[in-house]
């Protein structure tokens, strides 16, 4: 639930959407005793899926940094998102007397450049890495 009340306090999920997670999430049995999703966990659900959903476009470990859209997937999911602000606050004089742009070096995507780097053959050779031939990419965790 810590969590929740991060994101609560930090104004990512509305008052109602924290009183969902919290009134239907808060304690409950995972199976009933028939082996079946119990009723707290169906009613838990839709509050669970709203609350990834107003996390979709932040990364939960950097809510003040922009998010890497590396993929076109991403991309087309999240540009209707992303430009709609600028857009809108465009039309202001104080938008265009702000400094925008990502802070000097940083790069949302480094993560992805690191795990495309370490799954490359020859950067495991020679870190003498998945010596096992592992059938999985290599992945950080998240």
């Amino acid at each position: 639930m810590g969590m929740v009340e991060y994101a609560w306090s930090h104004a990512i999920i509305s008052d109602e959407l924290y009183s969902a997670v919290t009134k239907d999430c808060n304690s409950f049995k995972e199976e009933d005793d028939d082996g079946q999703n119990s009723s707290s966990v169906r009613a838990c659900s839709p509050a669970v899926k709203a609350f990834m959903q107003a996390y979709s476009d932040i990364d939960i470990y950097s809510i003040y940094t922009p998010v890497c859209l590396s993929s076109l997937e991403e991309r087309r999911s999240r540009k209707s998102k992303l430009v709609a602000a600028p857009r809108l606050f465009s039309q202001h004089e104080l938008w265009h007397g702000m400094r925008w742009g990502l802070a000097s070096g940083y790069d949302p995507c480094t993560a992805d450049y690191v795990e495309k780097y370490f799954n490359r053959e020859d950067v495991q050779r020679a870190l003498h890495a998945n010596i096992t031939h592992l059938t999985y990419p290599y992945t950080p965790c998240r």
